[in-house]
This record gives C-alpha cells, structure tokens and sequence, in this order.
C-alpha cells in the first residue's frame, strides 16, 4: 500500500551537493524495471518539489525502510518515472 511520506521531504548531502529525497512504493515495478512515481505518497513527495525537480536527476527514493539513489525522468504524460542501471537498496538506519 502506497502511504503518504513521513519526513522523507528532507534534503540529504550527498557527493555532488543535496540530494533530494522522494517517497516511493517498492512493489510498484513495471515489466521494463523502472518505478513509476505515481502513487499517493509519490505523488505528494514530487509535488514539493514542483519546478525544482530536474528530467534525468539523481534523487533518494525512500519508503521508510529502504532507500536507493536512481534517476527520474518526466514522461510525455507528465507522470514521473525512476531508473537506475542497478537498484542497490540500502537498509534505512545501515
């Protein structure tokens, strides 16, 4: 189930400067590997982020539990999509 985010709105200081994070729902893979960004939380995580969020940017995507750094590309609809050559997650608190 897609939750809204809980303190996943921070900025995090990564290698190339601050990194934003968006909220995601894991088990929302599509059949090309990529993970649409388009629930509840998602949705609410993208929308403060409305204007400064940048096609082909390196974000966190965060579910509370997990976390990875991937790439998020805008589609045709408007939608967000994340990619990434290889999803290595990272245990939250690790």
């Amino acid at each position: 189930m897609c939750a809204a985010p809980r303190g996943q709105l921070s900025l995090i200081l990564g290698f190339r400067g601050p990194v934003k994070t968006v909220y995601a729902d894991f088990n929302d893979f599509d059949t090309s590997g990529e993970l649409p960004l388009t629930c509840v939380g998602s949705v609410a995580s993208l929308r403060t982020f409305e204007g400064l969020l940048r096609d082909g940017e390196e974000v966190w995507l965060d579910d509370g539990e997990l976390r990875v750094r991937v790439t998020v590309h805008r589609r045709p609809s408007g939608d967000w999509v994340a990619r990434s050559a290889e999803w290595k997650f990272e245990r939250r608190g690790d």
